[in-house]
């Protein structure tokens, strides 16, 4: 399925929007209501489920977005995460990683996201 949605020019004519992902954060902590307690770039091993928010424009709804999860110092990486985008026009999406057992290793990491049929973006942040 197409990334693409599409809208009128001024003089009233469609065109073709490429879905763009405009904005990546990572939060790892919430309080116990499950609210998530602010953007982190530096992360604690403990810091939990890393929940990641891609944020979308001129997004087609029934389009997906693959949300990847990589530790760069030792190459390994989580499994994708398919997200289905629900409606055109700007979305937040969603993909929320758990912890390993004995928590999150120290080092790099980086997160793609890409949408289908477009490109893919990145964010890079540190557990230590």
């Amino acid at each position: 399925m197409s990334a693409s949605a599409t809208s009128l020019t001024p003089s009233g004519q469609r065109r073709l929007l490429r879905c763009k992902v405009t904005l990546i954060r990572v939060f790892g902590q919430a309080d116990a209501q499950g609210k998530l307690l602010g953007l982190q770039r530096n992360l604690k091993p403990n810091a939990g489920t890393l929940n990641i928010h891609v944020r979308l424009r001129d997004a087609k709804a029934g389009s997906r977005v693959a949300v990847s999860l990589r530790h760069d110092d030792s190459g390994t990486s989580i499994p994708l995460q398919w997200k289905a985008v629900e409606r055109d026009g700007e979305n937040l999406i969603v993909a929320a990683f758990p912890s390993p057992s004995g928590g999150w290793p120290q080092g790099k990491y980086t997160v793609e996201a890409f949408v289908s049929g477009g490109g893919k973006t990145t964010h890079h942040f540190e557990i230590r």
